[in-house]
């Protein structure tokens, strides 16, 4: 099926309620029965965080980090003060690619309310990022996973078994879609993996992952 044509099949999941009242999501992963020998299987809901860095010149901030001299910015200094929402991005996924950078635009705002942050790693370069940016107004930070390093970290990008051989439309291999919610104490409270471009992460899972979070670092 045509990548453009599954995206436009979608469905959204309502918005974040305070209640925490609510079913269950689209977020549910279930892994391939055969894992590739030599690669890391997706991290979820419970397992550390991988450590990486960022390159300071990598992308497009806007947040705190924009305003850093560093060279390099850590994992540590990413989730030392804050929940973090981390997703994967790439533009080879065509319309699913935008309509999953929406629903992180439509997100944002109430993660921050929450005492979250947001940051998206792309497969683009820094160029096409600030395109992007401009084009759409997206007020995140979106910055270049070089070579799918981090990707490869978190277990979304398989050499072995490209996202092109399983979803058509795709003409180059890159992460499959997915959305995590990193805490303080390095590991992954929320995990969305969508390995064939027929589902958007909740958005109302991922901010009720930042306030549970939040509420229990300022309750410890």
């Amino acid at each position: 099926m045509n990548t453009i044509k599954k995206a436009r099949e979608i469905k959204f999941i309502p918005d974040f309620e305070p209640d925490f009242q609510y079913e269950v999501s689209i977020a549910d992963f279930v892994p391939y029965s055969e894992k590739l020998i030599g690669e890391k299987s997706p991290v979820v809901k419970g397992d550390t965080i991988p450590y990486f860095t960022i390159p300071k010149d990598s992308g497009i901030w806007q947040d705190t980090f924009s305003k850093t001299n560093k060279t390099y910015i850590t994992l540590d200094e990413f989730i030392s003060y804050k929940p973090l929402v981390i997703s994967f991005h790439s533009s080879e996924w065509g319309e699913y690619g935008k309509l999953h950078l929406e629903a992180l635009e439509r997100a944002y705002s109430k993660i921050n309310a929450l005492g979250g942050n947001l940051l998206v790693l792309s497969t683009e370069i820094p160029d096409q990022i600030k395109n992007l940016i401009d084009k759409y107004n997206f007020s995140f930070s979106i910055v270049n996973d070089y070579e799918n390093i981090i990707s490869s970290k978190f277990g979304v990008f398989s050499e072995r078994n490209p996202l092109w051989q399983r979803v058509s439309g795709i003409e180059n291999n890159v992460p499959s879609p997915s959305t995590f919610v990193l805490s303080q104490n390095q590991t992954i409270a929320y995990d969305f993996i969508n390995e064939t471009l027929d589902s958007i992460f909740s958005v109302r899972d991922v901010l009720t992952a930042v306030y549970t979070i939040k509420n229990i670092k300022q309750t410890a």
